[in-house]
């Protein structure tokens, strides 16, 4: 039996810590009293996936980012990925699929409905419900049922071992709903149904403008300190960084590494980096010629310059990618340099494209998308390719649009994009994106091997037997050659320096929780 659980003083001191090992943000807070008051003016250069910031139903990272000030899970993750309490003050694992959960009581909605037993209940229900669409249903299909035990207590019981459990009831992935907001409002107005129980609760979102947030006053923590967050949306990062130089802006969120000088040496700003898992990545849709031959893919990865583009986009800033777990799993990750198919070699790539007869006379079209870095990744990646005689037709819309038909639709043939899951587990990053027929398979990927593997890393409880399969899984996609995986970027973010109390964490946590403005 395993069990874990803090008091609030622990709590406290737990996240203290964190706060001190995570990075250079911050680092005057702990000597100073922290302030009440202010609004922290915030930049993202994605439109979010609104009206309503359901993130039982979206993909996006940084649309995540802002949905995760106003909701809770019944776990959070700290500085380090490791779990810890949130909405459940404990929990025990009696044997390996069940698992019991103590509520904190006196947790209210935002739209004064309370956190009981039966609201999780609910909000698990629906994520395992085919016709919520959720991308994330796989995580939740393997509970096989949720009894309530008391008002603040249930257990809830899987169909086998899910060793990524944990991580999936996380703050930034299973963000708690309001049932009565959902059975009101999200099918009239979806954003009305945005009701969590987190610091801050939503106040507007103006298309193209920004998004408002207020400080919940009766948060069960207690309030934050600052009045509210306005998340400005503004496509353009050389438009964000003046602000932030000027003082018109705090805070950029995932700020591009060709900024980072900048914000280094200026006084007023301190630049933040931490690795990430993120992997970029270039996809190939298996489904259409002439992606269906994997000579074909395995020559567009050889045509790929990894390290030009760590150092051309990313400043240094990002690893070359051997696969889909990056460094940071470390108890995940392995050395795959071996595997040809991750190297530079644009003459092994014209000979294999002879050896597939490939269609030099035909256009291809190549997808990618107008945001920093990854844009700029995808030029990197068209001018790479063309330069082997491949004649392109490169479309390059905003992220919405691009998302809208190469994550909704698949229809490309193929594109670069990044994955993370701010993922706490390498289940994260591989089962939905390389199952076949799992939400999130883009090309049409299916390998018997890496479907069994998959599975069995799922139900396994011995990380290293975990990752000799997540390894195994690693080398054959890189063979195959589904999608040609590119860096691993570090996450860097620019900030004033009179934000304290910030905890600068990983890819999907960005929390508000205890900043302030001196």
């Amino acid at each position: 039996m395993t069990t874990s659980g803090l008091t609030r003083r622990e709590f406290v001191a737990a996240g203290t810590a964190a706060a001190a090992l995570a990075s250079t943000a911050g680092s005057g807070a702990l000597a100073q009293q922290p302030k009440r008051g202010g609004v922290l003016r915030v930049a993202t250069s994605e439109e979010p996936f609104a009206p309503a910031f359901d993130l039982h139903r979206i993909r996006s990272l940084l649309t995540t980012r802002i949905g995760y000030q106003a909701y809770n899970g019944l776990v959070n993750v700290d500085a380090s990925r490791k779990v810890e309490p949130d909405l459940a003050e404990s929990w025990e694992q009696p044997n390996a699929t069940t698992y019991v959960f103590r509520l904190r009581r006196g947790v209210g909605f935002h739209d004064g409905t309370e956190l009981d037993a039966e609201a999780v209940k609910a909000n698990l229900d629906r994520l395992a419900d085919a016709n919520t669409a959720s991308p994330k249903r796989a995580d939740f299909a393997v509970i096989d049922k949720i009894e309530i035990l008391d008002k603040h207590s249930l257990r809830i019981t899987l169909k086998q071992p899910f060793s990524p459990v944990l991580g999936v009831l996380r703050r930034s992935y299973f963000s708690v709903i309001s049932p009565k907001a959902i059975k009101e409002h999200m099918a009239q107005d979806p954003f009305k149904a945005s009701i969590g129980t987190g610091p801050f609760r939503f106040v507007s979102y103006t298309r193209g403008d920004k998004v408002v947030l207020e400080r919940f006053k009766d948060h069960w923590r207690g309030p934050a300190h600052l009045d509210g967050i306005e998340v400005r949306i503004m496509p353009e990062q050389s438009t964000q960084l003046a602000a932030l130089q000027t003082g018109g802006l705090d805070y950029m969120m995932q700020t591009s590494p060709t900024f980072a000088d900048q914000i280094r040496n200026n006084r007023d700003l301190q630049l933040m980096t931490t690795p990430s898992t993120i992997y970029d990545y270039l996809a190939f849709n298996t489904a259409k010629a002439p992606f269906d031959n994997k000579l074909v893919r395995q020559a567009f990865s050889l045509a790929i310059d990894r390290e030009g583009i760590v150092q051309g986009v990313y400043r240094g800033q990002a690893l070359p990618a051997q696969g889909a777990i990056s460094p940071a799993f470390a108890a995940f990750h392995r050395d795959n340099s071996d595997i040809p198919f991750q190297k530079y070699d644009p003459e092994r790539a014209k000979a294999l494209l002879k050896q597939a007869d490939f269609p030099f006379g035909a256009e291809l079209r190549f997808d990618t998308f107008t945001e920093r870095p990854w844009g700029l990744v995808g030029d990197a990646i068209a001018a790479q390719v063309s330069a082997l005689g491949v004649k392109l037709k490169i479309q390059k819309p905003d992220f919405n649009t691009f998302a809208k038909y190469f994550y909704g639709t698949k229809d490309y043939w193929f594109g670069n994009s990044a994955w993370s899951a701010g993922a706490v587990d390498p289940d994260g990053m591989m089962y939905k994106q390389y199952v076949t027929g799992e939400t999130q398979n883009l090309g049409s990927y299916s390998h018997p091997q890496v479907d069994e593997l998959l599975k069995q890393a799922r139900v396994e409880q011995s990380v290293e037997r975990r990752a000799d399969m997540y390894n195994r899984v690693n080398r054959i996609l890189m063979e195959e050659c589904y999608v040609a995986f590119l860096v691993h970027p570090r996450l860097i973010e620019g900030m004033r320096k009179n934000v304290q109390g910030y905890r600068f964490r990983d890819e999907a946590a960005g929390p508000y929780d205890e900043a302030w403005l001196a």
